[in-house]
């Protein structure tokens, strides 16, 4: 996605397994949200049950930067749709995200998940949704009847960084969410639900906030 203010709705049975671009040779991302501001909205289609995959080191869904708000959400959320993002095998690359990065070099946020189901799953050291190995995250929302499920690997948390990463500003007003860190060495991350703040570490344990 170049430009903002754009409406992609994702139908039942999509299944997007991508390779390497003819155009760059660079590894590919189901999808790319490009930083030109505005407004992209994934959209699930009633009951709809997605797969977005990643060839080698992209994240399934690639979002780098804050300056383009990236919007889950689901056509009827009485039938939520199902959109699975999973990186390919080696990856360090987040399942939404951020991709790999050295030593908290660059970072991804304004993610709003609103409604419909999304599950993430990130690779080596990286979140499930959030940073990439050494990646950062500044802004994630959850909302709504949004029902998120999001693993990270090794060293990265199911929500917030990658390893070596830095994160900030995890709001959840909605849910339910389980979040699953790598191991032990994933950061403490800090939730706020509703106005109150608390530090769990999501490698450690899951989170489950309704």
């Amino acid at each position: 996605m170049k430009t903002g203010g754009v409406d992609l709705y994702l139908a039942n049975n999509l299944k997007m397994t991508p390779g390497v671009s003819a155009n760059t040779g660079a590894t590919c991302p189901s999808i790319k949200i490009e930083e030109n501001g505005g407004t992209v909205n994934i959209i699930s289609e009633a009951g709809a049950q997605v797969y977005l995959g990643s060839y080698l080191s992209s994240p399934a869904i690639q979002k780098e930067g804050r300056a383009t708000q990236l919007v889950f959400s689901t056509v009827d959320p009485a039938k939520p749709g199902t959109i699975t993002a999973e990186v390919a095998y080696g990856s360090m690359s987040a399942g939404i995200g951020g991709n790999y990065k050295l030593l908290s070099e660059g970072f991804t946020g304004n993610m709003v998940f609103r409604s419909g189901k999304i599950v993430a799953h990130g690779g080596k050291n990286a979140a499930g949704i959030g940073g990439g190995s050494g990646g950062s995250m500044h802004g994630v929302t959850i909302e709504g009847t949004a029902e998120i499920e999001a693993h990270g690997e090794d060293g990265g948390a199911g929500i917030g960084s990658g390893f070596h990463g830095i994160m900030n500003g995890i709001t959840i007003k909605g849910g339910p969410v389980n979040a699953y860190g790598g191991n032990a060495r994933a950061v403490a991350q800090v939730l706020v639900v509703g106005e109150t703040k608390r530090a769990i570490t999501t490698a450690l344990l899951p989170f489950k906030e309704e």
